[in-house]
């Protein structure tokens, strides 16, 4: 097996599938490059070191792709390599692992477990809850309506959930954390970067063109064909206020929230690389540099993608760090934290001066992002009417039915009756005339009114004990450090912020559920987990992560 110079060849790859991607979305190269594209993925997972291998998964997220097939129009490229490479990692794991040694089982994680279960601590750990998710959700299947329907939203959370598994399992060094964050900030970066392109080119068309273009040949590739013509008459690129509308920054992104939460991560993720300086003072930081570029960037873009509920969900992650620099806890980060949000804010106060100046470019609605921001309260707004019906709605069919529809039928929640009859694909064909769109894409407009409806109370409250879980033990974490500063403690901090962030704004949308941001959640979600490694009393002795020897062991 040759050796791959894998930094050079991460960054060909990467241009490769940027240059593929792009000539494929305007129509010059067929969408069956996909096909090479995943092929050469997977030859680099087959030969490249574990660690190698998912930096170049994380970074070509923003090139995943639907794969073109008989099946399925909307079967990603992440999913078949996600497995691929959760196979050859497990494999190498194992090969590598020293055969004498019976009483080490072939994946180190699940000794982990085994003694979290023997004292205990695993009944206390997120695994355990999302499991219990899982458990719960497989159970609907006894009496949803449409039992394929559960296993395949099964299958897909599970198969995401592998990103997750392989990052515990990979990351071993203090360096090593580093590179992986880098990984994911880039990626992100992308696709921020990528959303000020789209931004920007909708100056030099009219709306109407640009919005058949990105809705036949770019939302077509990445998210397949029955999107796309949904996307053709109804989506939320467009923001109405003050009796006109224009387009959002959305990226690559299916919607706004989705864009937005990606901007949310990215202005996160900056900051713990920006105080780097601080914890290592140097004359010049190039890190330090681009952290601030792109905290800049992705602060515009939170604002830029006019997604309310982000507005909204943001209070909360800000109140925290709010109260942390007033009580004098955890700083300089929860400094440093507050200032990046007053930042966001001040963005907010020069929105006018933004509108006036893409108005110089094209012709927008006159309305701007205060007017936007201050419909959150106008309950006769249009949007809101919807919502909260379709909260009302739910809510009277989640007491009425307190076991739920089964995992991924919210659909059946939305008629009276249905045909004995009646298949899944005829039943989410059927136009919503309220949301003017297919029944399949109709949600509760909350996630958690959703899940409540789908796998009623009990699985809501596993579900939330999953993520409560890893905020407490984070929090407990972070408590144990909060008289110290260093990179990885901020970054679990940031991690926390994005996670309640992203919780929060779960009131008024299912964002959380898009394959990208699912896939982001589950790598910061296990960087962090790797970071503090509790223990039962809430810290682990063998963290070797904050000392000043970068090559010692996590685990």
């Amino acid at each position: 097996m040759f050796k791959l110079k894998n930094n050079f060849t991460i960054l060909l790859i990467i241009l490769w599938q940027a240059i593929s991607v792009f000539l494929m979305a305007t129509g010059v190269w067929p969408q069956e490059i996909v096909y090479l594209n995943t092929a050469l993925l997977a030859v680099f997972f087959l030969l490249a070191s574990p660690l190698d291998s998912i930096r170049l998964f994380i970074l070509s997220i923003p090139a995943y792709v639907v794969i073109p097939n008989s099946y399925s129009d909307t079967l990603s490229m992440w999913r078949p390599l996600l497995i691929l490479l959760f196979t050859v990692i497990a494999i190498k794991t194992y090969l590598s692992f020293p055969r004498k040694r019976e009483s080490r089982t072939w994946f180190w994680i699940l000794d982990q477990v085994r003694n979290d279960i023997q004292r205990k601590a695993f009944l206390k750990s997120p695994d355990f809850y999302f499991i219990g998710f899982i458990i719960l959700a497989a159970l609907s299947t006894l009496i949803a309506r449409y039992p394929s329907e559960t296993i395949k939203q099964i299958i897909f959370l599970i198969n995401a959930y592998l990103i997750y598994i392989l990052i515990r399992l990979t990351i071993k060094t203090k360096d090593q954390i580093v590179t992986i964050t880098k990984s994911v900030l880039i990626s992100l970066g992308l696709i921020v970067v990528l959303g000020f392109v789209q931004f920007i080119s909708t100056f030099f068309t009219s709306s109407y063109y640009f919005w058949q273009y990105w809705a036949t040949m770019v939302s077509k590739l990445y998210y397949g064909q029955s999107l796309a013509d949904v996307l053709i008459y109804s989506n939320s690129w467009f923001s109405y206020t003050g009796g006109g509308s224009s387009l959002r920054m959305f990226s690559i992104m299916p919607d706004s929230h989705s864009f937005a939460l990606v901007c949310a991560l990215a202005f996160l993720l900056c900051l713990p690389f920006i105080a780097r300086r601080i914890e290592r003072p140097v004359k010049f930081s190039r890190s330090h540099v681009n952290g601030t570029v792109m905290a800049i960037l992705s602060g515009l873009g939170v604002i830029l993608a006019g997604t309310r509920g982000v507005w909204v969900g943001m209070i909360a992650p800000f109140g925290i760090a709010l109260i942390l620099y007033a009580k004098k806890i955890f700083r300089p980060a929860s400094k440093n934290i507050t200032i990046a949000f007053i930042f966001i804010i001040l963005f907010f106060a020069i929105s006018p001066l933004i509108n006036q100046g893409v108005g110089l470019i094209r012709e927008v609605g006159r309305g701007g992002f205060f007017d936007r921001a201050l419909s959150i309260y106008d309950l006769s707004e249009q949007s809101n009417v919807g919502r909260l019906e379709i909260w009302k709605e739910s809510a009277t069919y989640a007491l009425i039915h307190p076991l739920g529809t089964g995992y991924g039928n919210f659909i059946v929640s939305l008629f009276n009756e249905i045909p004995s009859n009646t298949s899944y694909a005829q039943l989410a064909g059927m136009e919503n005339t309220r949301f003017n769109l297919p029944q399949k894409f109709v949600t509760a407009h909350s996630l958690y009114l959703h899940l409540l409806v789908e796998v009623g109370l009990l699985g809501l409250l596993v579900f939330l004990l999953w993520f409560a879980s890893f905020l407490y033990r984070s929090g407990k974490y972070l408590w144990h450090h909060r008289n110290q500063f260093s990179f990885e403690h901020e970054l679990v901090l940031v991690i926390c912020l994005f996670l309640i962030w992203v919780l929060t704004h779960g009131i008024f949308d299912l964002t959380l559920f898009n394959d990208k941001i699912l896939l982001y959640v589950f790598s910061v979600m296990a960087i962090a987990m790797t970071i503090l490694r509790v223990n039962t009393n809430g810290i682990d002795s063998n963290m070797r992560i904050g000392t000043n020897d970068t090559n010692k062991e996590l685990v």
